[in-house]
């Protein structure tokens, strides 16, 4: 195979190549043949190679550094991955939101224990303090006084308990009155 054949065959197994690239081969093996001293019409050394095998490895060396280059696209994962969180953030909601409710009532819960716990250490460092000032503590007044707090708790407690069990039996009439209303239909 003549040097213009060798460069002719190249060419055509290269046609998927970039024009510059292209351009940047020929001048190599243009190179290359002059220090070698292969004229136009000579013959070319076996040592040079197929011209389809280095075809070939010129294209897989092209096709390695162009991924290595551009990296892989990431433009249109981007945009279907966008959507993708989106619709998995809707689909999330329902679970997310009492997660969500429960986890800062767990925090505010956490929050009032430790204010709870300052203004006790607190009340326990001055108490004993206002105790030793006035001389003989808070007196009957005071005791009376502390006396009726405990008696209003108490009593608010026991409001409580009774709400909730006039909740619980009107509810329980409701759901009784439903049962039935649908068992008597049924069976007449």
């Amino acid at each position: 195979m003549t040097r213009e054949e060798f460069m002719t065959a190249l060419g055509r197994y290269l046609k998927k190549l970039p024009e510059d690239e292209l351009e940047q081969v020929r001048v190599y093996y243009h190179e290359m043949f002059e220090e070698a001293g292969v004229g136009r019409y000579d013959q070319v050394p076996a040592h040079f190679g197929d011209p389809k095998r280095i075809a070939l490895e010129i294209l897989s060396q092209n096709a390695k550094d162009d991924i290595n280059r551009e990296g892989p696209s990431t433009e249109e994962p981007l945009i279907k991955n966008k959507w993708i969180i989106i619709a998995l953030g809707i689909m999330a909601l329902p679970l997310g939101i009492p997660l969500l409710g429960t986890l800062l009532g767990g925090l505010i819960g956490i929050v009032a224990i430790v204010f709870a716990l300052i203004l006790t250490g607190i009340s326990l460092i001055f108490f004993p303090a206002i105790i030793i000032i006035n001389g003989s503590g808070l007196g009957i007044a005071s005791i009376a006084f502390l006396s009726g707090f405990i008696l209003l708790g108490i009593g608010f407690c026991l409001l409580l308990i009774r709400i909730i069990i006039i909740i619980v039996e009107a509810l329980a009439r409701w759901i009784s009155h439903r049962a039935n209303g649908r068992s008597g239909a049924n069976h007449e």
